[in-house]
């Protein structure tokens, strides 16, 4: 890997950091930013682009206030990128009866 991929690889990782900080926090005023108009969220294909995912951000978060996600890894290279972690209640997701 040469440094523009290590740069490229790292700048992927912090996008799919920012975009699990949008549904942490309920902000998503990143989703602009962090997300490009055609973006599909593929585990539900009815959030698309930025303004769907802030909706979507708005809905779940309204629904489930302390839903928390902890990322664990964020591993890969150059644009594919892949999150480890678990989803549960509260910022403590590690402990199971959180889930």
């Amino acid at each position: 890997m040469n440094i523009v991929d290590d740069d490229r690889s790292r700048s992927s990782r912090r996008l799919a950091t920012r975009y699990f900080e949008m549904w942490n926090t309920g902000d998503a005023s990143a989703a602009e930013e962090i997300l490009s108009p055609d973006w599909v969220d593929h585990a539900h294909p009815e959030v698309a682009g930025p303004q769907g995912v802030r909706e979507a951000v708005e809905r779940v978060r309204g629904a489930q206030s302390d839903l928390w996600f902890r990322i664990d890894a964020v591993l890969g290279e150059g644009d594919l990128v892949a999150v480890v972690g678990n989803a549960g209640r509260g910022r403590d997701v590690a402990d199971p009866r959180n889930l």
